[in-house]
């Protein structure tokens, strides 16, 4: 009641009014257009069925000088696709040797993890390489998003695969924890709309895109909340001293150097200044919780 607009309008209600205002504003993206209603009320019964989180924020936001998008266009979910993709085919091709170098290790160390607990043995090395030769194919076509309704689990399904097989001898890398389950998000979602091959660009939009981007930021969320969390339960205060971050860091590069692996140059210069590692390790918490 306190906003006066002048301009062109149409009612929301009709794709063909929506899209002469589209060609009347011209400049070929479609932007989101301004959408007026009478109350919060009114805006939930029109956008429903919505997630829940996004229920709340219009129910606590709204009204207000807030601007929601509810779709999102599918070349930046096609866009996060191929970024995150190109990620996991460069670490399987890198770290092939590596994830097959525990085909040479003795069947006592073989500690299944995930899923692969549902063997009783190891695999012949034979059948590692296959594996992550499969893995490395299916990437290729993950990240072009060929027969991506398909290659999309698939892909997803042979990456967790053998990087548990990796983390089954003894040696759990965390770190591969959370772009694994990124390419599993992506993998059972509309990821290969856009920005993939045989795929012209449509300016289509949809809430399943945005919805897909949502999981992936909560997860990301979740996985550094859950970081910092058990950095306090196992180390409690102690962490925040810098000691046990730097004892780390020194341990990891010691190992390292004596095994004739690579280490951190950058690591081996700040163990030498103790001292900066009490505002990393607090800055480490900050970020993550």
């Amino acid at each position: 009641p306190i906003d006066t607009v002048f301009g062109p309008a149409a009612s929301a209600a009709t794709q063909a009014g929506i899209d002469r205002l589209w060609r009347a504003r011209g400049g070929g993206e479609r932007a989101p257009l301004p959408w007026h209603l009478p109350s919060t009320e009114a805006a939930l019964e029109r956008l429903d069925p919505l997630p829940p989180v996004h229920r709340r924020l219009i129910e606590r936001l709204c009204p207000g000088p807030v601007l929601f998008s509810i779709q999102m266009p599918a070349e930046r979910l096609g866009s996060l696709r191929v970024l995150i993709g190109l990620f996991a085919l460069v670490y399987c091709v890198a770290r092939a040797p590596a994830l097959a170098s525990v085909s040479r290790l003795s069947e006592r160390a073989f500690a299944p993890v995930g899923p692969v607990r549902l063997l009783d043995a190891p695999l012949s090395p034979a059948l590692v390489w296959l594996l992550i030769g499969a893995t490395i194919a299916a990437g290729g076509l993950f990240v072009a998003g060929y027969a991506f309704r398909v290659v999309g689990p698939v892909f997803a399904a042979l990456l967790l695969w053998v990087t548990s097989y990796r983390n089954s001898f003894g040696m759990i890398f965390h770190t591969e924890n959370l772009f694994v389950l990124h390419v599993v998000l992506l993998g059972l979602s509309p990821a290969a709309d856009a920005v993939a091959w045989g795929r012209p660009a449509t300016g289509e939009t949809s809430r399943s895109y945005g919805a897909a981007v949502v999981r992936l930021s909560l997860l990301t969320t979740l996985a550094y909340v859950l970081a910092g969390v058990a950095k306090l339960r196992v180390s409690g205060e102690h962490w925040l001293g810098g000691e046990i971050l730097v004892n780390h860091i020194a341990h990891d590069n010691l190992r390292k150097l004596l095994l004739g692996d690579g280490y951190s140059v950058i690591g081996c210069f700040l163990v030498a200044h103790p001292w900066v590692f009490k505002p990393l390790s607090w800055l480490t918490v900050v970020f993550e919780l």
